[in-house]
């Protein structure tokens, strides 16, 4: 499960509920892209949800993905 938290008076965070569910394993690595999707390692691969929380899907791979990073400009 991927929380998401709000700002509150730029200084303290508030807990806004569940932003989404990772079906395989535990989120551990996450990246956004210039989009605002989120990428987040998972037991089955990567998966990838957009700004408001919707699975968008899924890179399956045959081992745990335990770290992500992407980059570039």
């Amino acid at each position: 499960m991927i929380r998401r938290f709000r700002r509150v008076n730029g200084k303290t965070l508030e807990d806004d509920g569940i932003f989404a569910e990772i079906g395989a394993g535990v989120p551990d690595g996450m990246r956004v892209d210039r989009e605002g999707n989120l990428w987040s390692s998972a037991a089955d691969g990567v998966h990838c949800f957009a700004p408001d929380g919707t699975l968008l899907g899924r890179i399956l791979v045959p081992e745990t993905v335990s770290n992500l990073c992407f980059g570039g400009q």
